[in-house]
């Protein structure tokens, strides 16, 4: 308790001590007004500066962080030290009188950066994942009946079922008890060679292939039956993988099979085991003031749905019924509006179903625990005497997640003036960590932006590559091509994974085997006589439209109609219905397309298709 005293009294008089160091800055008694919800700290920071003539600045690791304000004629320097006391950062001064500066940065210790924090939090997960797996893998010899055993021994020892891992494993003893093909998968990987399974782990891909003259790629026969379970010969390809996707790192198993004769194929996909990212640490709770506050605590509100007026409340998604849905930003703004608290409080892009409350105690408010887990109005709070603050318990998981209100603003102004996204926009959500790109997927009615399929876009890997270039390298691209050696060594690598075998399989009947990482096969040297690629250039194919005569379509299933516009499409729509209209014609879909083209030193070339959805399923209006 004396060590968080200490901790917070220090970051309490920060501003303080850097005016004492130096000589006493009267601009720091001057008085602010401020009302923001989940603005970044960089924004804050410009607004205070506005109002006060002080100048300040947030460091370029933190200025993205966002922050909820909501206070009414309080000291600058007293909102300075709350916001560093809430995130634990540091204010600095530089020079004096007129021309200081006061900075915002980390207070956090050499190498527990946030970068470096998430790296540890996906390094923590891949390592459960693994262990799962082979705990999965010695336990899928068993019989029903003896996991069925195993099962009520957990419970009988375990019964209030809090150890995660004990769920974990009760959740593998249920899944291989009921899931054939997940037993015939785990005793599979079983039988892999450990250094097979060490590249898997460092983020290989192993492909295995039934019709493959070498023993050592082809898949025992238990997974490849259960995989392949059709009627007619066939073969099985098999891909093991672990990824990270959507903020979960998976062991995916995904399945080809090839119909012979006659070609034709159908795939599938097994997920051995899944860990979210940062579920299996332990969850933090922040230090934040505590002096007696019963007096704020103890007063009273109710909060109703005509409340929320001005503040977020979107309708749930596909009904009609209006079900608001706010965020914590949004509940503080409720208290400060009718309770007039002074508030400083993080903020994540986080929402839930409003939950009406009458005459309930500010701290009954405060201490909700929610029904869904993690969550961001899951918080603690603290009092100082001034402001009351509140900080999520588990700040680390949320910060993967949040998107900058800079790229936010810039997808929205795209999105105002085109009433799409284009192959910018979608380039730069490609290069998102996958945390950021679910969200983004996830939550786009709550961020004023349209249904994105961020995580589904057929063309990924070709957007990712083109997001990674600069803005100078994109023009190069579309006028002349960008020579391959000039690429840098991430922009490379992303080429290596485009081009891949392992990539082609499904396009053009290729069925590679071995061990592949970005692009690369590891498990045989790679031949010095097969061409590398050279040069990289992009070219515009303009706008694919495809139209339908509804009229027709009602009758019997009409074909799509490509065409540049409505009346191209009407007259085509005539020649089979004559007495087809220009309102009968409905655009199905409208596309930007664009083809990525690699030349190799050999003069082939291997074209990719990227195709921008910007309009689908809606009636044409000119």
């Amino acid at each position: 308790m004396r060590a968080f005293l200490l901790v917070s009294l220090a970051f309490l008089v920060s501003v303080g001590a850097v005016c004492a160091a130096s000589q006493p800055d009267a601009g720091l008694n001057k008085p602010v007004t401020v009302a923001v919800k989940g603005e970044a700290l960089s924004d804050i920071a410009a607004i205070l500066q506005k109002q006060t003539g002080v100048r300040l600045r947030v460091s370029r690791e933190i200025a993205d962080q966002k922050a909820t304000v909501f206070v009414d004629n309080k000291s600058l320097g007293s909102v300075m030290n709350g916001l560093a006391s809430l995130f634990h950062f540091r204010w600095s001064a530089s020079a004096s009188g007129e021309n200081r500066v006061y900075t915002l940065a980390e207070g956090a210790k050499p190498g527990q950066d946030r970068a470096s924090l998430r790296q540890e939090a996906i390094d923590h997960a891949w390592e459960e994942l693994r262990r799962r797996t082979e705990q999965m893998a010695e336990l899928s010899s068993k019989s029903k009946d003896e996991l069925k055993q195993m099962d009520d021994v957990l419970l009988t020892k375990y019964p209030d079922m809090d150890n995660p891992r004990v769920l974990a494993q009760l959740d593998i003893l249920r899944r291989l008890r009921k899931d054939t093909r997940l037993a015939a998968c785990a005793a599979f990987y079983k039988t892999i060679p450990k250094n097979v399974l060490d590249a898997l782990w460092e983020g290989a891909n192993i492909l295995y292939d039934s019709a493959c003259d070498d023993k050592e790629w082809q898949p025992p026969e238990a997974p490849a039956e259960e995989i392949g379970k059709v009627d007619r010969p066939h073969t099985v390809n098999l891909r093991l993988s672990v990824n990270n996707d959507a903020g979960n790192i998976n062991l995916v198993m995904d399945g080809w099979i090839s119909f012979l004769p006659g070609g034709g194929c159908a795939t599938e996909c097994m997920f051995l085991g899944t860990v979210e990212i940062g579920s299996t640490q332990t969850e933090q709770h922040a230090t934040l003031p505590r002096k007696p506050a019963d007096e704020v605590l103890r007063k009273k509100v109710t909060l109703t749905t005509a409340d929320l007026a001005g503040e977020a409340a979107v309708p749930e998604q596909g009904t009609s019924t209006l079900k608001p849905y706010i965020n914590k930003s949004d509940l503080l703004a409720l208290l400060h509006r009718k309770l007039g608290l002074q508030i400083i409080s993080d903020h994540y892009s986080d929402w839930e179903e409003f939950a009406p409350v009458k005459d309930a105690s500010v701290k009954d408010v405060l201490e909700t625990e929610s029904d869904v887990e993690p969550s961001a109005l899951t918080a603690d709070w603290g009092w100082d005497g001034k402001f009351l603050y509140s900080r999520v318990r588990d700040p680390q998981f949320f910060e993967w997640y949040e998107l900058p209100n800079r790229l936010l603003r810039q997808l929205r102004a795209a999105y105002a003036k085109q009433g799409y996204l284009g192959l910018e926009e979608r380039a730069d959500i490609s290069v998102l960590p996958d945390e950021q790109g679910a969200l983004l997927e996830s939550a786009c009615r709550f961020l004023g932006l349209p249904n994105m399929p961020y995580l589904t876009v057929a063309c990924r890997k070709e957007l990712r590559l083109y997001g990674l270039l600069s803005k100078q390298q994109r023009s190069q691209a579309f006028h002349g091509g960008i020579d391959v050696e000039q690429l840098t060594p991430d922009q490379q690598a992303a080429l290596g994974c485009l081009l891949s075998p392992e990539n082609s399989r499904m396009d053009n009947g290729m069925h590679p085997v071995g061990i592949y990482m970005q692009g690369r096969r590891l498990d045989k040297p790679a031949d010095p006589s097969a061409p590398i690629p050279v040069a990289l250039e992009m070219k515009d194919d303009g706008i694919d439209c495809r139209f339908m005569d509804t009229i027709q379509a009602k009758g019997k299933p009409s074909d799509w109609i490509k065409a540049d516009s409505l009346d191209a499409a009407l007259r085509q729509a005539q020649k089979t219905r004559p007495a087809a209209k220009k309102e009968d014609i409905a655009l199905q879909s409208k596309r930007l397309e664009y083809r990525m083209v690699i030349r190799f030193s050999d003069g082939s070339t291997v074209e990719k298709s990227l195709s921008i959805p910007t309009y689908t399923r809606a009636k044409w209006s000119e």
